[in-house]
């Protein structure tokens, strides 16, 4: 069910996304400070789109490499106490 609503609600974002970028058909003038461009908005919107998704991604999936770095180091050190417990010598 929670997962059903992530994908209605991340549908009706890019229908938004869409409908805004298929009304801002314009050109957008783009200076690098080294070259200049003019690209169509509607091309700006949807690349800026994929970037902060990729970014959003990138971060998401760092932080669950986190929780899981923390669940398999008390893991460990259970592990770690059990033994020390069964041969009566302490582990590093």
């Amino acid at each position: 069910m929670k997962n059903q609503k992530k994908l209605v609600l991340g549908l009706v974002t890019v229908l938004l996304v869409v409908v805004f970028a298929l009304l801002n058909t314009n050109p957008a003038s783009i200076n690098f400070g080294f070259t200049h461009l003019d690209v169509p908005l509607i091309l700006l919107i949807v690349l800026l789109l994929l970037i902060g998704a990729g970014v959003a991604l990138l971060i998401g999936r760092g932080e669950g490499e986190a929780a899981n770095n923390k669940k398999l180091t008390q893991k460990l050190a259970e592990q770690r106490k059990k033994t020390e417990r069964g041969t009566g010598t302490k582990t590093r």
